[in-house]
């Protein structure tokens, strides 16, 4: 039995602020995340069984594949361990679930490839084998005979690097990950002894950055800013804030549009939202992130794929340059994803939302939660007109 073991345990600082709201996991790729479109190319291999090792918003991973079970049709087991373990800590405290298969697949959450591609390089791999890329500095070498050698530390000298796809002896990674309790040390002494081939690999999407990310997603994707409480789910009051989920009201038609969105014409979405109530010691900064995260958990499992929230702490007499209708949150958001301000949206419920938009030289649209059905349906029209102007401009 082969046995996918797929790594998403860690916080992955690398793609903040995408990562303080969602597991790496789940970071979406053209809409969809990652960890999915990975089982989803595993159903079409050579894979019996999959086990998602998760630690970081583990609770997420759960209930996003609850949320998508027909979807999938694989065996997939998330076996839970905590946040702050290593690589190699996390598969040694799951190892009884793995080290009986005849091999596993190791694969890390940061790359995707074209499923054609893992789909043969699965079915076909009989040898311990490992994919790997063309770049310099690197940490895979190969030998004449074909065999990797793999170092923990990147050199000139070492013309590949390694992209996960480990096939392997289940008990011999375990005995190297007991003796170096370290998962590049122990893949560095498996290959000095062990035949392990290569596939190379030249096409393929990573998430090993939030520049790189961004970079990639701006060439196939849209974003549109949205403010949060009277947008994405209902205000509860004036002076009032959303502390727990029990509070939390989705608003169905935004919803719905918004998947639509993402669906018909690539979008993803970035919320930018005022919650002067941290400052004003009405709610806890985490408790706005805890809401924020089953936020978008709930709403990436309905289609509506949300890269961040930034987020405004400050009272309203602070004079802060983040909280809207200044521009601050948006800037901040345009600098780190990499995004031309001209080819984004703002969709808010108050003018401050508006002014913000339009001081960061973004097209707004004005969304209160109570509009008619008139004032709804064209504000709809607005908004679709926009995005094909900008699909129009990317055309020529």
């Amino acid at each position: 039995m082969r046995i996918a073991l797929i790594l998403t345990g860690g916080p992955g600082t690398r793609l903040a602020p995408i990562t303080k709201t969602l597991n790496k996991g789940l970071v979406p790729i053209d809409g969809q995340p990652v960890l999915e479109r990975i089982i989803l190319q595993l159903e079409n291999s050579n894979v019996d069984k999959i086990i998602v090792l998760a630690g970081y918003l583990s609770w997420q991973v759960e209930d996003l594949l609850k949320i998508r079970s027909k979807l999938l049709k694989s065996d997939v087991v998330v076996s839970i361990t905590a946040p702050e373990l290593s690589p190699a800590d996390r598969l040694l405290e799951t190892s009884k679930i793995w080290m009986d298969a005849s091999d596993v697949v190791l694969i890390y959450c940061d790359n995707l490839f074209e499923d054609i591609e893992i789909t043969k390089y699965l079915v076909e791999s009989e040898t311990q084998k490992v994919l790997v890329n063309r770049r310099m500095p690197g940490n895979i070498s190969i030998q004449s005979s074909g065999q990797v050698n793999y170092s923990v530390k990147r050199s000139e000298e070492f013309p590949f690097v390694e992209l996960g796809y480990w096939i392997l002896k289940p008990l011999k990674l375990l005995n190297f990950l007991i003796e170096q309790n370290d998962l590049q040390k122990a893949l560095q002494e498996l290959t000095a002894v062990e035949l392990v081939y290569y596939q190379e690999i030249s096409k393929y999407r990573t998430l090993s950055d939030l520049s790189r990310y961004g970079q990639e997603r701006a060439k196939n994707r849209k974003t549109i800013f949205l403010d949060r409480d009277g947008v994405l789910i209902a205000g509860i009051g004036k002076g009032e804030y959303v502390k727990n989920v029990s509070q939390i009201r989705f608003l169905r038609e935004n919803i719905e549009f918004f998947s639509f969105l993402s669906t018909k014409y690539q979008v993803d979405f970035i919320i930018v939202t005022n919650q002067a109530g941290v400052e004003q010691n009405l709610v806890t900064i985490e408790e706005v992130n805890e809401i924020n995260r089953y936020i978008a958990i709930k709403l990436l499992g309905v289609g509506v794929p949300i890269l961040a929230f930034y987020i405004c702490p400050h009272h309203w007499d602070s004079r802060c340059e983040c909280r809207k209708p200044k521009p601050g949150l948006l800037n901040s958001a345009i600098s780190d994803f990499v995004l031309d301000p001209v080819k984004c949206i703002m969709i808010g419920d108050r003018e401050s939302d508006i002014n913000a938009g339009i001081n960061a030289n973004i097209r707004s649209f004005l969304f209160p939660e109570k509009m008619s059905i008139r004032n709804r349906a064209d504000t709809h029209q607005d908004i679709l007109n926009f995005i094909k102007t900008l699909e129009a401009i990317d055309v020529g």
